[in-house]
């Protein structure tokens, strides 16, 4: 069943910035023009696992070896019909069951991994990067205008603040399944402009699936 995403994608709110602990502002010298973004090549579908993908994600170091082509602005020619957001999995913590009055447990009863600290368990997921994949549908066209803005050019003594942004890995998908990973237009500072991601906010969450790197 699909269902509406209004505003932000849920499980992006509140990892867009985050302040670099006890850091000032950074002070950027002198003013440059705007550079204008490559189209980025066609890969063959999209794929969160690249390695691109779990760097930009800051999820540590990549497998080398699954790639796409980098990011980019929209190549001549491809029409797209869906998004593809590739984000950190939504974490739903279950609370601890209430305690039994008078309930006791046999000194020899099994114990699940993890309750014992020298015995921690293993990763059902294998240890590999885990990364949901959200498909939308709907009208493209007010995420396409977003994309396609130029990046705002620096100026002279510009401060910007010093802050880790997670911005949005996103590949725009044509009819045929084939990916285009986009780039965003950027602040003079290197953060993603006001108002692009919020584009994502018209379309219909359409699916959802938890990838996981062997």
């Amino acid at each position: 069943m699909r269902r509406p995403t209004p505003g932000l994608p849920r499980p992006m709110l509140g990892r867009l910035l985050v302040p670099a602990a006890l850091v000032a502002a950074a002070v950027l010298g002198g003013c440059g023009e705007i550079t204008p973004v490559a189209p980025a090549d066609v890969a063959d579908a999209p794929d969160c696992l690249a390695d691109q993908v779990v760097a930009l994600l800051h999820m540590g170091t990549p497998p080398a070896g699954r790639t796409v082509p980098d990011a980019g602005s929209m190549p001549d020619g491809f029409t797209p019909v869906a998004a593809v957001l590739c984000e950190w999995p939504v974490l739903v913590v279950a609370p601890p069951p209430a305690p039994t009055l008078l309930e006791t447990v046999p000194t020899d009863a099994p114990t699940s991994p993890g309750a014992d600290p020298a015995d921690p368990g293993t990763d059902p997921a294998g240890g590999g990067s885990t990364i949901d994949e959200v498909w939308f549908e709907g009208d493209l066209g007010p995420l396409l205008d977003a994309l396609s803005r130029p990046d705002d050019a620096p100026t002279a003594d510009q401060v910007c603040p010093a802050m880790l942004q997670l911005s949005p890995v996103l590949f725009l998908v044509d009819a045929s399944g084939r990916g285009v990973l986009v780039r965003w237009p950027r602040t003079s500072c290197g953060y993603v402009q006001a108002g692009a991601f919020e584009a994502l906010g018209g379309l219909t969450e359409t699916g959802r699936t938890t990838r996981t790197a062997p």
